[in-house]
């Protein structure tokens, strides 16, 4: 059975979680080592996965022994696919590359241990409480389950506290209670009153919410253990989140057949704000602001940026890729004496909050710094005045811990760099409306660019053709356009007509990576591209990462392509 369209992105997520299924393995594994520690097994046990999802969790389980696995989860696409998956063995899903092309794949699963695990639809946030916990109840064929488990449910949850009673009701005497959390509340998906722990400066973290509410239940300390989930959204992006997976146990004579009331007190925002805690949501007060305008993604791209952290063994992606520039430009730009050109000239476009700048101060004689958002330029101009970039990176919840960077101490980044900084300024580089002045320095030889660099811009502008048509006039005759890119085209970003790759034309597949050839290279096949320029190095992977919270985080390949202009 092939899904259609408007299901790709659960399917997507249902496809990385058995192919990519490494964290789900790791853990049944560890489940069952902390299990044998206790002297209890899975073998024979009944098991409850909750908010279920793909189903690859509630799978494993029943390969481990389980003689009864119930799933559950709302009703939607991914668990469509899931139980299409129960019925057949066997379901047809798509992973994305790039855009709208995708790539077929099947996912399968053998009996017997399929034919041991069902699925029951429920709705925590509309049903009554008690109601889910009797149908989940029912379905146990008994008073509960030996196992349960809540793996990355409750920050997906419209109603987290709802969710951890329904698991702490159904968990039978002697049985465990597994809950894997990162803490990263959103509150465009619950309200803050019903997440579990991290709201508010005074509030219990959420270990502590879990371990209040969870209560007679016993938490085992030294069970805890963290584990890497990785999600594949492209071929080039995936999501991480480091899941912190604690263990609690319901004592026998501990057994209550209802519903908790109570537990941590219900705290409110109120408490946000203090130094060192102050709270960072997504919602912002008035008309909607566009996404590279909010405060919270300044926060998150001043730490991508200025971090001095190494995050998921990934070096700082604007220093790798100044440095890549740099080197480049010792190889390509030569003077009359065949020797790297002095004095170069640099513009960056779609800069964001500035490091790339700094770094190619280092070798560049002047660097220009850009982006069309308002709220990155003030920031990239910030710390450029001060030699400080502050931050804050969001922990459990909306609580904020407040970074700091200082461009000298911290990243080797002195006076005279930014110094050659000569400023940061908004530009749309679909228009490339520099200011006047600069503007007609371009015009001349001399003031034009040596070298012009878009960092992940490419599939973010509303019109990447006009762009690619415009940005050849500013370079000199021999200068370098470096682009780089993940290649995640959206059409609320780009209108799906402007994509230049990405998508299929008359049943073929038309990628980025050779549209832009067809309309850069001087035998370029799109007469609509500038095609004044030759491909100067082979393409190359380098890898970013965006830290969302403390927890949480998307890791990336951008390719790299140097265009050098032969008139």
């Amino acid at each position: 059975m092939e899904l259609a369209l408007a299901e790709k992105t659960a399917c997507d997520s249902l496809a990385s979680n058995f192919i990519d299924s490494e964290a789900y393995e790791a853990f049944v594994k560890k489940s069952v080592e902390d299990l044998k520690s206790r002297g209890k097994s899975l073998e024979g046990a009944r098991a409850l996965d909750l908010s279920c999802g793909s189903g690859r969790l509630a799978l494993g389980l029943a390969e481990a022994g389980c003689s009864k696995v119930v799933a559950s989860d709302a009703a939607g696409p991914e668990t469509a696919a899931f139980q299409t998956l129960l019925r057949g063995g066997i379901v047809s899903v798509s992973l994305q590359i790039e855009g709208e092309i995708f790539e077929k794949r099947e996912v399968t699963w053998k009996k017997p241990s399929r034919d041991r695990v069902s699925f029951v639809e429920i709705r925590v946030a509309e049903e009554e409480t008690a109601g889910v916990i009797e149908k989940l109840r029912t379905a146990s064929g008994g008073d509960g389950y030996d196992v349960v488990t809540l793996f990355c449910g409750m920050e997906k949850s419209r109603d987290p506290k709802a969710l951890v009673e329904v698991a702490r009701s159904l968990v039978r005497q002697g049985g465990t209670l597994f809950i894997g959390y990162t803490g990263a509340w959103n509150d465009r998906i619950a309200p803050a009153s019903k997440w579990v722990g991290g709201v508010g400066a005074g509030g219990p973290t959420v270990g502590a919410a879990l371990e209040s509410r969870l209560s007679p239940m016993g938490r085992c300390e030294e069970s805890g253990w963290d584990l890497e989930v990785v999600v594949r959204d492209t071929a080039r992006k995936t999501s991480v989140a480091v899941v912190r997976v604690e263990t609690f146990v319901k004592a026998e004579g501990a057994y209550t057949n209802g519903v908790k009331t109570g537990g941590e007190e219900d705290v409110t925002m109120s408490g946000a704000g203090e130094a060192g805690t102050e709270t960072l949501q997504w919602k912002e007060e008035g008309e909607k602001v566009a996404m590279y305008e909010r405060t919270a993604m300044v926060q998150v791209y001043l730490d991508m940026h200025f971090s001095p952290e190494t995050l998921l063994g990934v070096e700082n992606f604007p220093k790798a890729c100044a440095r890549e520039c740099g080197d480049l430009a010792r190889e390509l730009l030569l003077d009359s004496s065949g020797g790297p050109r002095g004095g170069l000239r640099v513009l960056e476009l779609g800069g964001g909050v500035g490091r790339f700048a700094f770094e190619a101060a280092r070798w560049a004689s002047e660097v220009w710094g850009s982006d069309y958002s308002e709220a990155f330029v003030k920031a990239a101009r910030g710390v450029k005045e001060t030699g400080v970039a502050e931050w804050g990176v969001v922990k459990a919840g909306g609580l904020r811990e407040e970074k700091r960077a200082c461009l000298k101490e911290d990243l080797g980044i002195g006076e005279a760099e930014r110094e050659r900084v000569k400023d940061f300024i908004r530009v749309d580089a679909t228009k490339l409306d520099l200011p006047p002045s600069l503007l007609e320095e371009t015009k001349t030889e001399a003031g034009a660019f040596d070298l012009i660099f878009g960092g992940n811009l490419i599939d973010r502008l509303p019109d990447p053709l006009s762009f690619l048509q415009k940005v050849g006039g500013m370079l000199k005759k021999d200068g370098l356009l470096v682009l780089s890119s993940p290649y995640t085209w959206l059409s609320d970003m780009t209108p799906r007509e402007k994509w230049i790759g990405g998508r299929e034309v008359d049943g073929k597949a038309i990628r980025t990576e050779s549209a832009l050839r067809d309309l850069l290279l001087k035998e370029g096949g799109d007469a609509r591209g500038p095609r004044c320029f030759v491909e100067a190095r082979p393409p190359k992977n380098i890898a970013f990462v965006i830290r969302e919270s403390e927890r949480t985080f998307q890791r990336t390949q951008s390719q790299r392509t140097v265009w050098q202009k032969t008139q």
